[in-house]
């Protein structure tokens, strides 16, 4: 899927929240399957301040 969404956060509860929100918002995907959870997590990257 190609989507420039971006959003940062300081746990990865809180992160996948935010994901998650924005799947079934802007994709309506309405359950992140395990498969698109490992997509996301490698394509995850910190960011320093």
């Amino acid at each position: 899927m190609d989507c420039a969404f971006e959003t940062a956060s300081k746990s990865n509860d809180e992160l996948f929240t935010k994901i998650s929100d924005h799947a079934k918002a802007a994709h309506n995907i309405e359950e992140v399957s395990p498969e698109l959870k490992q997509k996301i997590t490698g394509a995850i990257r910190k960011k320093l301040f």
